[in-house]
């Protein structure tokens, strides 16, 4: 089994799932895109999961505080900004569910204890109709 693994290796090299330069291992991105990612780390919203600033933080942001939110917490792995756009849209709309690994794996790690903690974890609902476009 080995000897056909790297026979598909030198066939299909592992590729970078976001800028698909040569990588190490199947199912990952390589060292430059890693480095692109803008990780949220603390402090962060109790309740968005969004970064904030350290003297203004509180169990919840400007944006958070006041509302009447139907969810306990969101954690996030990236600022949505362009790297993160790319990621979601390749998922979203290409049908690339190779990223469900990498994104899922990463984000249980940097919140294992919050994710452990959880009575549910869910999606966001989506409507029927994108449903059957998405597939999943």
């Amino acid at each position: 089994m080995l000897r056909f693994s790297r026979i598909l290796d030198f066939i299909f090299p592992p590729k970078c799932y976001n800028c698909y330069a040569e990588v190490e291992n199947h199912g990952t991105l390589c060292e430059i895109c890693w480095e692109q990612a803008n990780y949220i780390s603390h402090p962060y919203c109790g309740k968005c999961g969004a970064s904030v600033e350290y003297e203004k933080f509180s169990d919840e942001c400007e944006n958070c505080d006041g509302m009447n939110l139907q969810f306990d917490a969101n954690y996030s792995l990236f600022k949505y900004d362009d790297f993160a756009k790319n990621l979601v849209a390749r998922l979203k709309y290409y049908d690339d569910l190779s990223l469900i690994h990498i994104l899922a794996n990463n984000l249980t790690n940097r919140y294992v204890n919050e994710i452990a903690s959880a009575d549910i974890i869910t999606s966001v609902p989506l409507h029927h109709k994108r449903l059957l476009k998405r597939k999943y």
